[in-house]
């Protein structure tokens, strides 16, 4: 708040993430994925999940115990615990990401993990200024995950939405498949596509449980108002 108050612009930024580096909590993240039951993802939505919580946490004990992240990520400050409770002898806590200013951080470790698994190897110099890559940004009536740009009109664009399937919901990868390709439609994510001139346009599903990975994609549009399946 006193960086706040002392700023010209008087604009909120992300102050407390910024004092020190968050590459540990990469690290950790990357390590134990995103969660076995799309934790992550409820976090992320601005949920809530239930989790056992340890004072006696270490570091090294996150190698072999990966339950013990949360109770890491709560004394550090990345999490907040909204209700603490004892069951069974052990002390249980409602965990959620405490503000806009960590929920960034976690968006961004986000997308660098996905880059890292998705992006595969740097591309040629000419791949390069041939496409514009994008993510989290507003287009139609939402936002977007993931999408390629062509900087030359006429030429391919692909816009793709992810999603972890919940084992909560019983979800299958084929229903969360089809989730995600609705949701994209629904909302036209492709209206920044066809705004750039991008044909054909492809609509992607991208779906993670756990190392497991299913793509589904919609038949490709060209471009103009609002675009017909080819």
């Amino acid at each position: 708040m006193l960086n706040f108050l002392d700023s010209e612009d008087k604009v909120l930024r992300a102050y407390w993430v910024h004092t020190s580096s968050n590459e540990l909590l990469q690290k950790i993240i990357f390590a134990h994925g995103l969660g076995q039951d799309g934790e992550l993802e409820t976090l992320l939505q601005g949920g809530e999940i239930d989790k056992v919580i340890n004072d006696w946490v270490a570091l090294s004990e996150l190698d072999v115990n990966p339950e013990a992240v949360w109770s890491f990520l709560l004394f550090t400050g990345y999490l907040k615990a909204d209700r603490v409770r004892q069951e069974n002898d052990e002390t249980v806590a409602s965990l959620s990401i405490p503000n806009r200013e960590v929920l960034t951080v976690y968006r961004t470790i986000f997308r660098t993990w996905l880059e890292q698994r998705l992006g595969g190897p740097r591309p040629v110099e000419e791949l390069q200024e041939a496409i514009l890559v994008r993510s989290n940004r507003e287009s139609g009536s939402g936002r977007y995950d993931v999408m390629i740009l062509p900087r030359t009109p006429g030429q391919p664009g692909v816009v793709m939405e992810l999603k972890v399937k919940s084992r909560r919901r019983r979800e299958t990868m084929k229903g969360a498949v089809a989730a995600a390709l609705k949701q994209t439609r629904e909302r036209d994510y492709a209206a920044e596509l066809r705004a750039c001139g991008a044909s054909p346009i492809h609509e992607m599903g991208v779906v993670f449980d756990g190392k497991q990975v299913r793509v589904g994609i919609a038949p490709a549009r060209r471009g103009g108002a609002r675009g017909r399946p080819d």
